[in-house]
C-alpha cells in the first residue's frame, strides 16, 4: 500500500541554492509573539540573508545559460530553446520582482460579492485561461487534475477511484497517520478531508499563485496510479485468486480443517508472488514526490526539494540506513532528469513499474537505460555536456516556477476583478 506520512513526519533539510528561488509571500515570518525589539533585529536579518540566497541562486541560474555557448554546435531543438529562454531570464527576474501578490482580505471581500453560480462559472472560466495561458497547471494535466478543476472536482475522470473522506472514517483509519493512500492492487486512492471549495482555491491562487495541499496530494496519489499497470493487477487477481481456490477446493473435498492448513501453508508461496508484482518503495514514493514538486502550484514547502524529499522517503518509507538515502537520492536524480528532458508522469510512471534497485551498479537500470536514450538523442553522450545541459534545465525550471506561480496569481486575480469588480 502507497501512502504519505503526516506533515508532523517531515524533516526540513537545507535547500538546493540552485532550484530555491522563490518561496512566497510567507516565506521568513515570525511568530507574532516574538518580543518587538527582537521581532525587528532578526526581521531584517531574515530579509539580508534571503536577499543574499536569492541574489546567489540568480547568479546560479544565469551561469548555468552562459555555460551553453561552451558546448559543441548543434541544432538540438531542445538546446537550442534553452539559449533562447537564457536570453530573456534576467527580464523574468524583473517581472517576478515587480509582482505584488494581492490583499488576501481585498480577495476575500470580491469572493464574498459573487453568488454561487458566477463562483462556479467564474471559476471554471479561470481554470480554462489558466491550462491554455500558462503552465501552471500542466503537471497535474497528466493525472487528469487539471480537468478536474475545470469541470469540477467530485465529476473528474481519474485513472484511479478518488474517494474524499472524514479523518474519522474507518475507511481512513486503514492509514490513521496518512493524509491519503493508494492501493494499487484495488486501484483506489483515500484522501483524508472535503474536497477543497471553489472560493478557497480561487482564493489561494490569486493571494500565493498556488492551490490548497490537498491538490497536491492528489496529486501524489494519482502519480502512483500511473506506476501502477493493468498486468500488475491482472497478476495479483490471478495469484490470490489461484491461492483461495486451492483452500477452498481442498475443504470441499477433505474438510474445513484441511483447507486451513493447507491455506495457511500456501500463505508464504501466494505473498511473495504478490510482492513480485509491487513496485520498490523507495523508488515509488521518491517519484510521487518529485511529481508533486514539480508543480509550480504546489505551496507545500516542506516538500518541494531534494534533500527534503530524499529524507522524507528515506526515514518515512524505510528504515533510514545510508543505502536507503542513496536508493532515494538516485530516484530523484533519475525521474527528475527525465522529467526535465520532456517525459510526463505516464511515461515516468511505466519506468518505475516494477523497477528493481541493481546493488552492484548503484542505480536504477530501467530509468538508466531510459535517460540513455534521451541522452543519445540530445547528442549528450558526454558526460560534461549532459551536466551542462541538465543544470539549465534545472535552471529553467527554477524560474518557471517563480513566473507561472505569478502567472497563476495574474490571471486568477484578472478573472475575480471582471466578476466582482462591476459590483462594487
Amino acid at each position: 500500500m502507497e501512502d504519505r506520512i503526516s506533515q508532523d513526519n517531515r524533516i526540513k533539510s537545507q535547500n538546493d541554492p540552485l532550484i530555491d528561488m522563490f518561496r512566497g509571500p510567507d516565506a521568513g515570518r515570525l511568530p507574532e509573539s516574538m518580543p518587538p525589539e527582537l521581532r525587528a533585529v532578526l526581521g531584517t536579518l531574515l530579509e539580508t540573508l534571503e536577499q543574499k540566497k536569492q541574489e546567489r541562486s540568480r547568479e546560479l541560474i544565469i551561469d548555468a545559460f552562459k555555460r551553453l555557448e561552451h558546448l559543441p554546435d548543434t541544432s538540438d531543438p531542445l538546446i537550442q530553446s534553452l539559449k533562447e529562454y537564457g536570453k530573456s531570464v534576467e527580464d523574468y527576474f524583473d517581472q517576478i520582482d515587480d509582482y505584488q501578490f494581492q490583499p488576501a482580505h481585498e480577495v476575500e471581500a470580491m469572493l464574498s460579492r459573487l453568488s454561487p453560480g458566477e463562483l462556479k462559472a467564474g471559476f471554471s472560466k479561470m481554470i480554462a485561461r489558466l491550462r491554455k495561458e500558462s503552465d501552471a497547471l500542466k503537471e497535474l494535466e497528466d493525472v487528469g487534475v487539471a480537468e478536474a478543476l475545470e469541470v469540477g472536482l467530485k465529476n473528474g475522470k481519474f485513472g484511479a477511484k478518488v474517494i474524499f473522506t472524514s479523518p474519522d472514517s474507518k475507511l481512513a483509519s486503514i492509514a490513521p497517520h496518512a493524509a491519503a493512500f493508494y492501493y494499487g492492487p484495488l486501484d483506489i486512492i483515500v484522501v483524508k478531508g472535503d474536497i477543497p471549495t471553489r472560493e478557497n482555491m480561487w482564493r489561494t491562487l490569486v493571494t500565493q499563485g498556488g492551490l490548497p495541499k490537498e491538490i497536491a496530494v492528489l496529486d501524489h496519489e494519482l502519480t502512483h496510479d500511473r506506476q501502477w499497470l493493468k498486468g500488475q493487477r491482472l497478476a495479483i487477481s490471478a495469484v490470490r485468486a489461484g491461492h483461495f481456490g486451492f483452500t477452498f477446493g481442498l475443504a470441499a473435498t477433505g474438510g474445513p480443517l484441511k483447507g486451513i492448513f493447507a491455506g495457511c501453508g500456501t500463505l508464504p508461496l501466494t505473498m511473495a508472488l504478490e510482492r513480485q508484482q509491487f513496485n520498490d518503495k523507495i523508488l515509488s514514493e521518491t517519484h510521487a514526490f518529485e511529481a508533486s514538486a514539480s508543480s509550480p502550484v504546489m505551496l507545500e514547502e516542506q516538500l518541494d526539494e531534494m534533500p527534503e524529499i530524499v529524507t522524507n522517503v528515506a526515514a518515512g518509507y524505510s528504515r533510514a540506513r545510508p543505502i536507503d538515502f542513496i536508493k532515494s537520492l538516485e530516484a530523484f536524480k533519475l525521474t527528475r532528469t527525465l522529467r526535465l528532458f520532456g517525459l510526463d508522469d505516464k511515461e515516468i510512471g511505466k519506468l518505475v513499474s516494477k523497477a528493481r534497485w541493481d546493488s552492484d551498479k548503484g542505480t536504477y537500470p530501467k530509468l538508466e537505460k531510459r535517460l540513455a536514450e534521451e541522452r543519445k538523442k540530445h547528442g549528450l553522450e558526454n558526460n560534461q555536456d549532459f551536466i551542462t545541459v541538465r543544470n539549465a534545465l534545472l535552471a529553467r525550471q527554477a524560474v518557471e516556477r517563480a513566473r507561472q506561480r505569478m502567472l497563476a496569481s495574474q490571471i486568477a486575480y484578472e478573472e475575480l476583478d471582471l466578476l466582482a469588480r462591476p459590483l462594487v
